[in-house]
């Protein structure tokens, strides 16, 4: 049980760090409907007909995909473990692996090339995007990104090693483009830098079986729910306070609330 809080530890802090505002679109672009609408729909209706027609748009080009497409979450190209079954697990290299392979999935590719022509990142960060490296995977990664523009989720799907899994989606409170455009219609400072979102992990263990995590970040404090085992409950309760700590000494994150439930 003690090798479960590092890894939450390290998935919470690589969730807190991923921004996932992707710049599909071009600037002054209206919006697509919010997954859960926070603002007034009359605050949108000066561009309804142009929301109308983006989402006809989007809709139309997932229709021309195959249907054979694979899923639309972010997984490694080869579908392959990141770790060997003998490789001993650290936070750092597991940190550093879920880090590279999200910023090289491909769905961020027009993200990276717009802070490219602004000199904030290298070319090297473009090139190594699989649309540069792999040309058969563009129907996949079109797939992918039209998913994540019409509903603002990222999904990913990874094999830690050949015994561990993990799953997971991010949803913001506020479609990205929906927060962009209400930042670039707003006068400065009229609207804050609110990044709420929500995230739901699901993590499967040879031993400890599965374990379900619902992290919620509102107004820069983190609420955590646990889900795991009946008989695993009293010893990652034991070890929540530690994984609390640890998260505000190392990340600077708050943790509000943090419940541990047992059975599945």
């Amino acid at each position: 049980m003690s090798s479960i809080t590092p890894l939450l530890d390290t998935l919470v802090h690589q969730v807190a760090k991923q921004k996932a505002t992707v710049d599909l679109l071009p600037r002054g672009a209206p919006p697509v409907v919010p997954v859960q609408a926070t603002a007034s729909t009359t605050e949108f209706s000066q561009a309804g007909q142009q929301f109308s027609r983006l989402l006809q748009i989007i809709e139309g080009l997932q229709q021309q995909l195959p249907s054979q497409t694979p899923g639309r979450a972010i997984r490694p190209t080869a579908n392959q473990p990141i770790f060997p079954s003998s490789h001993v697990l650290s936070v750092a290299s597991l940190a550093d692996r879920l880090g590279s392979l999200t910023r090289n999935s491909g769905l961020f590719y027009e993200a990276f090339l717009s802070q490219w022509v602004k000199n904030k990142v290298p070319f090297e960060v473009v090139r190594q995007q699989p649309q540069n490296l792999a040309q058969n995977q563009q129907i996949k990664i079109a797939s992918q990104q039209l998913e994540m523009i019409s509903s603002g989720v990222v999904r990913f799907e990874f094999d830690v090693s050949p015994d561990i899994q993990l799953f997971g989606v991010i949803q913001p409170d506020v479609h990205p483009l929906v927060k962009r455009w209400q930042q670039e219609q707003a006068q400065p400072q009229e609207h804050d830098e609110a990044n709420d979102w929500t995230t739901e992990l699901r993590i499967t263990f040879p031993i400890l079986g599965t374990l379900r995590a619902r992290l919620r970040m509102q107004e820069a404090q983190l609420s955590i729910e646990l889900q795991c085992d009946e008989e695993w409950r009293d010893k990652l309760q034991a070890a929540s306070e530690e994984f609390r700590a640890r998260l505000m000494n190392a990340h600077g994150i708050k943790v509000s609330s943090l419940i541990v439930r047992g059975g599945q």
